[in-house]
């Protein structure tokens, strides 16, 4: 990229500012009867906010839900076209004393009066980036739960959305704080490493697949979700920075191979942290990960100017339209990555949103999602609010 380019295959469409509420953790588009709505769940100052997308050039919010105090709500599922999910943490700013944990689930009978049906507490510091899986009918989620160290893996299911039930959990041997013999073996609580779940916990047939943070790019064998065991596991941590976020299973085959998308998150402002990298591992025996090739943006200034500088997540289309990867970057913004060869990892789009600098010293493109329509939709971590983006060099 050249120094000062902002943007290359893809153009603006439409921003939205969310009503001075440009901050969210997550975006994702869905039908919701005869309407296309864009959910946004916030870092702050909203619980959640749906657009109505059905014309890209102009997002309208039709309804925005209030905070809950001490609370963050920063991740949100659609199921089955009429329900929402949305995590409850502790807010990571202020002096929180009280907060929500767990997550709560939404109807959307009325989009514009969205109704709580039920409230599933999680007792500790509550759930992060999940997944609802509608074939199972499961919400998986990566929880901060008293008595372990870090995040484990839990299993809620929702057939009954009024009344979601724990149906299994799992952890990494070492996590669970009162088994003195587990956290024996685990050499990595000696060494200050953090191993816990991320996600979206993603599952295919009897498997999960599961970023662990330091503890890299896991596949469990859930055929019995009450007795979860692991497969196969891959950390290259160190020598490189850790983080691992998403670990994305492609469910066909590119090059007669399968295949995992993988990033590790960047966390530290001006690039001091051990290297963050997209990797592309060759799965096809999975028991014996290959990472094959990465992609990385090059810095030119971006550590400089500060902010977070590196992969986030990516659309978390497991069919991987086009081989094309649409990243998330914090600071560089989109990228758009093809892997037709994915020995050879080739860039063919980008765009940096553009910012109040009054607001933020930096774009933080925070997360992405595609729509049916080939439509980009991104959320800033900070304040720049909802852009809609669409390929120049597409017919």
């Amino acid at each position: 990229m050249k120094q000062g380019q902002t943007k290359k295959n893809i153009r603006l469409l439409s921003h939205n500012d969310l009503n001075g509420f440009g901050n969210g953790g997550q975006i994702v588009v869905s039908r919701i009867g005869k309407k296309r709505l864009a959910f946004v769940s916030h870092m702050k100052g909203k619980a959640f906010s749906i657009l109505d997308v059905r014309d890209s050039s102009k997002p309208e919010v039709l309804y925005q839900h209030e905070a809950y105090s001490g609370t963050l709500t920063h991740k949100v599922r659609i199921y089955k076209d009429r329900y929402l999910l949305l995590n409850c943490e502790r807010a990571r700013e202020g002096d929180v004393s009280t907060f929500d944990y767990g997550f709560r689930i939404f109807d959307l009978k009325d989009v514009l009066a969205p109704k709580e049906i039920s409230y599933a507490k999680v007792e500790g510091r509550g759930v992060h980036r999940f997944w609802v899986d509608e074939e199972k009918e499961w919400a998986l989620l990566p929880s901060f739960v008293n008595g372990f160290d870090g995040r484990i893996l839990l299993i809620y299911d929702i057939k009954d959305v009024n009344h979601p039930k724990e149906l299994a959990r799992w952890w990494f041997p070492g996590q669970r704080t009162e088994n003195n013999e587990e956290k024996s073996k685990a050499f990595w609580l000696s060494e200050g490493r953090s191993y816990r779940a991320h996600g979206p916990p993603i599952r295919v047939g009897n498997r999960i697949y599961l970023g662990y943070w330091d503890a890299g790019s896991l596949i469990l064998d859930s055929s019995d979700p009450r007795n979860i065991s692991i497969i196969s596991q891959r950390n290259l941590s160190p020598p490189y920075g850790g983080c691992t976020h998403t670990v994305l299973p492609i469910t066909r085959e590119i090059k007669g191979r399968k295949w995992l998308i993988v990033t590790d998150e960047s966390m530290a402002e001006y690039c001091r942290e051990g290297k963050k990298l997209l990797w592309i591992m060759d799965a096809s025996e999975e028991k014996n990960i290959i990472p094959v090739s990465t992609y990385s943006v090059t810095d030119d200034g971006f550590c400089r100017q500060g902010g977070k500088f590196g992969a986030h997540n990516v659309h978390e289309d497991m069919s991987l339209p086009n081989d094309e990867i649409h990243a998330s970057w914090f600071s560089a913004g989109v990228r758009v990555i093809d892997v037709s060869n994915p020995y050879v990892p080739n860039e063919v789009a980008y765009y940096i949103p553009t910012f109040d600098k009054k607001k933020q010293k930096v774009i933080q493109t925070n997360d992405i999602f595609v729509d049916d329509r080939g439509l980009i939709f991104t959320i800033d971590r900070i304040s720049a609010g909802v852009h809609i983006l669409e390929r120049t060099d597409r017919s």
